[in-house]
């Protein structure tokens, strides 16, 4: 698959807060266009510009019921992993790239984010420059925004065909939800369940 026979892992950052189905076809279009040996999903912890007011736990266990509910059919190995929840200071994906690094010496690492996210990297993201010269990215369009002139290095572009109109917001959905409206359509079932039974986002 990669030159030098080097394994090629996937990762899946965000809040996730919470998951929905939008997270879900992002992440079955992206393997499905991009080959590797691993998809990692990493719910985020704080970041120097966003406190999540969910727990981690919460989220975390909201995104193994996403997998276990819609991933677990793919021909790759999707794992779920807690390596930003566990850092006593906000979270930066130079430090979990640098900690997957280690951990996976015969791998590439792969960050997916929207073109508009990561053209930013270089001027706003901690560590930026040598994200940008360094870093892995594949970067997915964003509806009406036109994919920046500068993207990091080494990024792979998904083209518009290859994502569908999965575009949703978890911020619209705990909105819906402070409004007693439905989110039976947009969050996979054992989710929906959870977040009544534990009265999240009320």
């Amino acid at each position: 698959m990669i030159e030098n026979k080097e394994k090629r892992i996937i990762v899946f950052g965000g809040s996730f807060n919470p998951p929905h189905n939008g997270h879900v076809l992002l992440i079955r279009d992206t393997l499905k266009h991009i080959k590797c040996d691993k998809a990692l999903i990493i719910p985020s912890a704080d970041r120097r510009d966003k406190v999540i007011q969910i727990s981690g736990d919460q989220r975390l266990t909201m995104v193994r019921m996403m997998v276990a509910e819609c991933l677990s059919d793919l021909n790759v190995s999707v794992e779920v992993s807690d390596t930003e929840l566990l850092r006593n200071k906000p979270t930066t994906t130079f430090d979990t790239k640098c900690e997957l690094e280690e951990q996976y010496p015969d791998s590439i690492i792969y960050f997916v984010g929207g073109t508009d996210a990561i053209g930013e990297v270089r001027e706003k993201w901690v560590h930026g420059e040598d994200l940008y010269k360094n870093g892995n990215f594949i970067a997915f369009p964003r509806a009406g925004v036109p994919t920046p002139k500068e993207l990091p290095l080494h990024t792979i572009i998904l083209k518009p065909e290859e994502v569908g109109a999965w575009e949703l917001s978890s911020t619209s959905i705990r909105q819906m939800i402070q409004k007693g409206e439905s989110i039976d359509t947009l969050v996979p079932k054992s989710i929906v369940t959870h977040i009544y039974k534990n009265h999240l986002y009320v």
